[in-house]
C-alpha cells in the first residue's frame, strides 16, 4: 500500500492594520506542514520569488511599503499549492485646517485664528503654516503641535503687516487654501471737497468733505 502525501502549507501575512505616512513592513511567513518538499512560485505584492521549502520548514519574506491612502497587500502562491491572500490596510492620518480672518485689520501686529480638526484614526504631530504676500513683501509663520484623533486644535498666527491688500496662503499636510484681507492705517483722512458759502458777518463758511480711509473712527475738526 502506497500512501500519497499532498503538499500542505500555512501562510501568514503580518502587517499593521492601520498605517501613517511613514514606511511600514509586511512579513510573509510560509510553513511546509508535511514531509515532502513544496515547490512554490510566490508573488508578494508584485515581487516574484521561486522557492523550495523543505519538509517541516518555513521561509520568511519581508517587504517595505509606503502609502498615503487605504491600501491592500496581495499574495499569490502557485506551484505545488495554489493560494491567494489579500489584506486590507487603513490609512489612519486625516485632517482639515481652517483659518478665520477678518476682511480688514489695522496696521501692525495682528492675530489670525486657525484650527486643525484631526478626523483620522491616529494621533498626529504636524506643522501648519501661513504665508502672507503683498507684492514683494512676504511673511511666513509656522506652528508645530500635537493633536489626538477626533480632537480639534485651535491656535493663532501672529503677523506684523503694513497697509495694503494681503493674500494669506495657509497649508497643512492635508489641505491648503487662501484668503485676502486689507490692512489699513489707523488714521488716514483725505479731504475730497471744499465748498465756500456766502459771506455772513464778514465770515465765509466752508463745507469740507473728508474721506476716512483709515481703520479707526475719525473724530476731529
Amino acid at each position: 500500500q502506497i500512501k500519497v502525501i499532498s503538499p500542505q502549507i500555512n501562510v501568514e501575512l503580518d502587517s499593521p492594520s492601520i498605517i501613517n505616512s511613514k514606511p511600514f513592513n509586511a512579513d510573509l511567513k510560509i510553513s511546509n506542514l508535511v514531509n515532502i518538499e513544496a515547490d512554490l512560485v510566490i508573488d508578494f505584492a508584485g515581487e516574484q520569488y521561486n522557492t523550495t521549502i523543505s519538509p517541516q520548514s518555513m521561509v520568511l519574506f519581508s517587504k517595505s511599503f509606503v502609502a498615503n491612502t487605504d491600501t491592500t497587500i496581495q499574495v499569490n502562491i502557485s506551484g505545488d499549492v495554489d493560494s491567494t491572500i489579500i489584506k486590507s490596510i487603513q490609512y489612519g492620518e486625516s485632517g482639515v485646517m481652517n483659518i478665520s480672518a477678518n476682511p480688514v485689520y489695522p496696521e501692525g501686529n495682528i492675530s489670525i485664528p486657525f484650527n486643525f480638526s484631526n478626523d483620522g484614526l491616529l494621533d498626529l504631530e504636524l506643522a501648519c503654516s501661513i504665508n502672507a504676500v503683498n507684492g514683494a513683501q512676504t511673511k511666513d509663520v509656522s506652528k508645530t503641535f500635537y493633536v489626538i484623533a477626533g480632537v480639534t486644535y485651535a491656535d493663532e498666527f501672529n503677523l506684523n503687516l503694513t497697509p495694503g491688500i494681503w493674500q494669506l496662503n495657509y497649508q497643512s499636510p492635508f489641505n491648503s487654501g487662501n484668503v485676502n484681507l486689507e490692512v489699513k492705517k489707523r488714521q488716514d483722512i483725505l479731504i475730497t471737497d471744499i465748498v465756500a458759502g456766502s459771506m455772513v458777518n464778514g465770515l465765509i463758511p466752508l463745507t469740507v468733505t473728508v474721506q476716512n480711509n483709515g481703520f479707526d473712527d475719525f473724530v476731529g475738526n
